[in-house]
């Protein structure tokens, strides 16, 4: 599907309560401000091809950096910073297959 990334999505986790959406629009990035569901890393396939074309790590990274960069006095671009989906379905937002539930059995 020329696609990074295939996961099953994780909406009881929205981006939206996982990234500060008003603070990206403070920060005159709007447009960046993600939302919709979380991608669930228990079942995460990846097609190492696309991920290298497409740059995913430098995608993760950017969030990453971003997130490491902000003051503490305007608050924090990811609400759980050691919760690794925040970068991760930030950086894949749009460009992931997204699996059937019943693929994570967890």
């Amino acid at each position: 599907a020329g696609k990074p990334v295939a996961a099953v999505e994780d909406c009881s986790r929205p981006l939206e309560g996982l990234v500060n959406q008003s603070l990206l629009v403070q920060l005159a990035a709007p447009s960046q401000a993600p939302s919709g569901c979380s991608i669930d890393l228990g079942v995460l396939v990846v097609d190492l091809r696309q991920w290298q074309a497409l740059d995913v790590s430098a995608r993760v990274d950017y969030w990453a950096t971003i997130h490491a960069r902000t003051p503490d006095a305007i608050g924090r671009i990811f609400s759980q910073p050691l919760d690794p989906r925040a970068a991760l379905s930030t950086a894949v937002r749009g460009a992931y297959v997204r699996l059937a539930p019943r693929r994570n059995v967890f």
